[in-house]
């Protein structure tokens, strides 16, 4: 099950949670929250986040599912306009 996750720094993660360690989620992750230009990679089996930083969980949007199985599929996708419009993850854009 894949579930977007907002950490208490203002990221937003798509995480498809595999265990829970130590205080740690381990999964398979895209991290949304990009600077323009920053590009999307596919992240496996690795430790995501620890749990004490979790702000909030909810269920993704068909299209960022889509965007997961696009990253998954592609293991790194650059941020060009057309890409991320298309699947709305825009809106996760950071311009600090």
């Amino acid at each position: 099950m894949i579930n977007k996750i907002k950490s208490k720094r203002n990221e937003f993660w798509l995480i498809e949670e595999l265990e829970r360690r130590n205080g740690i989620v381990y999964g398979n992750a895209v991290k949304l929250s990009k600077m323009k230009g920053d590009a999307y990679y596919f992240t496996q089996k690795l430790p995501i986040i620890k749990i004490r930083n979790i702000e909030n969980v909810e269920k993704p949007s068909t299209n960022e599912l889509l965007f997961f199985d696009y990253v998954r599929r592609m293991k790194e996708v650059p941020n060009i306009k057309l890409i991320v419009n298309d699947f709305g993850v825009d809106k996760y854009f950071n311009e600090n």
